[in-house]
C-alpha cells in the first residue's frame, strides 16, 4: 500500500507476539528523545482536538469515562494538550482543561487501500454513504 499507517497509544502488540503496552511503530531510531517527545505531543494534540469536537457533538458535553492517551515518551494524564502551528512563528494553542483523546489512535499519511474488483462500485458507496 502506498503511504504509511501507524498506531499511537496503547496496543496489544503484533499478532504473533501479544503484549499490552504503548505502541512504538511510528517512532524512528534516528530521532532524539526530544524529537520523539515533540512528535508524540503533536500527535496527541491533533487527535485530542479531533476527539473533543467529535465527543462534544455526539454526547453533548458528557464526561468521557475511559483512560486517555499517553505514549512511551508522554506520561498519562487526564487533562491538557496543545496544538503547535509551524507557520505564524510557531503559535501554540493550549487546552489546559480539555481531556485528551482515548488511549489508542491510528495515524496515516498518504495511505491508500486497494479494493478488489469483486465489490461493485455502487456497493462500496452504499457501505460508505449509506442507502439512498
Amino acid at each position: 500500500h502506498p503511504g504509511k499507517m501507524a498506531q499511537i497509544g496503547l496496543n496489544m502488540g503484533a499478532r504473533h507476539d501479544r503484549s499490552f503496552g504503548y505502541a512504538v511503530s511510528f517512532t524512528r531510531k534516528s530521532l532524539s528523545s526530544e524529537d520523539h517527545k515533540c512528535q508524540d505531543e503533536e500527535l496527541i494534540g491533533g487527535l485530542s482536538l479531533f476527539w473533543a469536537l467529535l465527543w462534544n457533538y455526539m454526547q453533548n458535553g458528557a464526561e468521557y469515562p475511559y483512560p486517555t492517551m499517553a505514549t512511551v515518551h508522554i506520561e498519562p494524564g487526564k487533562l491538557q494538550f496543545f496544538i503547535r502551528f509551524r507557520w505564524n512563528n510557531g503559535t501554540i494553542f493550549q487546552f489546559k482543561t480539555a481531556e485528551r483523546c482515548p488511549p489508542e489512535g491510528i495515524v496515516t499519511a498518504g495511505y491508500q487501500l486497494y479494493v478488489p474488483k469483486i465489490f461493485p462500485y455502487n456497493f462500496i458507496h452504499m457501505v460508505l454513504d449509506g442507502p439512498t
